[in-house]
């Protein structure tokens, strides 16, 4: 099993990285839903779907981080 990391990583553009995964899912959500609303459900569903792993994604690795 891996370990877990004790320390925060120390990358200077991984905030800056897990901003940009946040921020590309916030537009993939509302993509989304303006394709399922104007469009196709199906194909908009799939989007919002992809926009909320991104969010979730991003959050996660901005959790990672640690403070500061």
């Amino acid at each position: 099993m891996a370990k877990a990391r004790s320390t925060p990583r120390t990358d200077p553009g991984a905030a800056q990285r897990a901003t940009t995964v946040l921020v590309a899912g916030g537009v993939a959500i509302a993509a989304g839903l303006a394709i399922a609303g104007t469009y196709d459900s199906r194909i908009g569903g799939a989007v919002t779907l992809l926009g909320w792993a991104l969010s979730l994604f991003g959050l996660h690795r901005f959790g990672r981080l640690g403070p500061a």
